[in-house]
């Protein structure tokens, strides 16, 4: 979830190259900074994440919450990036997760950047699934189908 995107750089790139895109749903705080999930969905698998753990629980180490980045807290769920290092899950250290929230009956994922549908770095194939999310004014609304269907294509 970089805060400023770069003119030539695809949307959400750096984020993809160095991690796997899961949907997962945050259970417990096992021990400080170290959550369980059940991962709900896997986008890509390249970095740690592998298709066996579709349903599974896992055990991953969150972001700090440093310099304005939020940790998930059980019972919320988000699109995640997560990769591995020395045999254990690390979130990305910064922004690297989207909370996915139900809008009107669809779920979306929050991007923390404003009016995320005006900016060129965002694919033409997401603008029209693309607002602005009615809890957080600093943040974009993208349809969670959408987003998921262009990282795998896209990204993965």
């Amino acid at each position: 979830m970089e805060t400023q995107m770069s003119n030539n750089e695809k949307f959400l790139a750096a984020k993809a190259a160095a991690n796997d895109a899961v949907l997962l749903h945050v259970l417990k705080e096992t021990k400080p900074q170290h959550l369980c999930a059940k991962i709900l969905a896997i986008y890509t698998s390249r970095k740690g994440i592998t298709q066996k753990m579709l349903g599974r629980e896992i055990e991953f180490v969150h972001a700090s919450s440093a310099w304005g980045n939020k940790p998930l807290r059980p019972g919320e769920t988000a699109l995640v990036f997560l990769s591995e290092i020395s045999g254990r899950l690390y979130e990305d250290s910064w922004n690297g997760h989207l909370l996915v929230e139900d809008i009107e009956g669809e779920q979306y994922a929050s991007y923390r950047f404003p009016q995320l549908w005006l900016s060129e770095n965002l694919p033409v194939s997401l603008r029209a699934y693309t607002r602005e999310d009615p809890q957080r004014p600093q943040c974009s609304a993208i349809r969670l189908p959408e987003l998921a269907e262009y990282i795998k294509k896209e990204l993965g």
